[in-house]
């Protein structure tokens, strides 16, 4: 299907803007948080709260969004997208309030720790840490007891992941359902056509591979390897919570995310999997006036609320 007439506009301009150049970290980073939008325009919902949870390496901070409605919830823990690299409690605070008023759970937002100032292990550790806390205190969040999902877009699919594979092989705590948007799952880089959707899109559709023969996230190119790096490196699926991934078509991790989906179906993971047609990486997050965000948002709470 051909690209939505908006987006290829989107992505002429971007293009017209940026040239062929690399934009830089900071770029990046000031770049993703102009494009947050006064707290007056943002989804309502019955609470926002900032809390931090305690974590190995300090003070983790959270945000809580609460839904209308009645307690107990379900809990989802979101972990933001952004490359391991950008991105914080307020760039994806819509994200967070279509979510709750999508699926009417409690969601908690994490702010992980971000490459290259803190490569992996940081934002996984992160992220666990809160998924962890979450489980352990249901009660103090009205939470309903063994409905704890933890999902997020792109950086925060591919952490989501991790944590529920980190999750099942420690049984520190257990987690129900797990939510990837236009996933990452294999940090990789030395077989590109492995995925051909690397190749076809991985310029000029908004996420710019660059080629790249390593990642800011990693130590060292062999992280790559590891499973909470990269879940298509797991020998063993199974036992995985059920899972929600969601593909864009001129997505460069298009193929990645649904080779994901077919090995957890493989292991007798229930998956539900759409790919959106015409459309790019990130489109849950850029596009609030494309039928295709709102269905997506419509998506997660309809998995969530089964």
């Amino acid at each position: 299907m051909p690209l939505h007439p908006e987006i290829a506009a989107y992505l002429a301009a971007q293009q017209a803007r940026q040239g062929t150049a690399k934009p830089t970290l900071a770029e990046l980073r000031q770049g993703l948080a102009a494009t947050v939008p006064p707290l007056h325009a943002r989804p309502t919902v019955a609470q926002v709260e900032d809390r931090v949870v305690p974590g190995a390496a300090g003070d983790i901070p959270i945000r809580v969004y609460t839904p209308w409605g009645p307690p107990p919830y379900g809990l989802f823990v979101f972990f933001h997208g952004g490359g391991w690299t950008t991105g914080n409690l307020e760039t994806h605070d819509v994200n967070c309030r279509q979510i709750v008023r999508a699926s009417g759970w409690r969601v908690i937002a994490v702010d992980y720790r971000l490459a290259p100032e803190h490569p992996y292990p940081a934002a996984l550790d992160d992220c666990f840490t809160v998924a962890e806390w979450a489980a352990h205190h249901v009660q103090e969040l009205q939470g309903v007891p063994g409905q704890l999902a933890v999902g997020g877009p792109s950086a925060g699919g591919n952490l989501a992941a991790a944590v529920a594979l980190k999750a099942r092989d420690t049984g520190a705590f257990t987690i129900s359902k797990q939510v990837l948007l236009y996933p990452a799952t294999d940090l990789d880089m030395r077989h590109r056509d492995r995925y051909p959707s690397r190749l076809a899109y991985g310029q000029g559709y908004g996420l710019n591979l660059y080629g790249e023969r390593s990642h800011p996230y990693l130590r060292t190119p062999e992280d790559a390897l590891d499973p909470y790096v990269s879940p298509m490196q797991a020998s063993d699926l199974r036992g995985l919570p059920s899972a929600l991934i969601l593909t864009a078509e001129y997505d460069p991790l298009c193929d990645e995310g649904e080779a994901y989906a077919f090995r957890l179906v493989e292991a007798g993971v229930h998956v539900e999997v759409k790919r959106f047609l015409g459309t790019i990486h990130g489109f849950m997050f850029h596009f609030s006036e494309l039928p295709d965000y709102e269905e997506g948002f419509r998506l997660v709470g309809a998995f969530l609320r089964k």
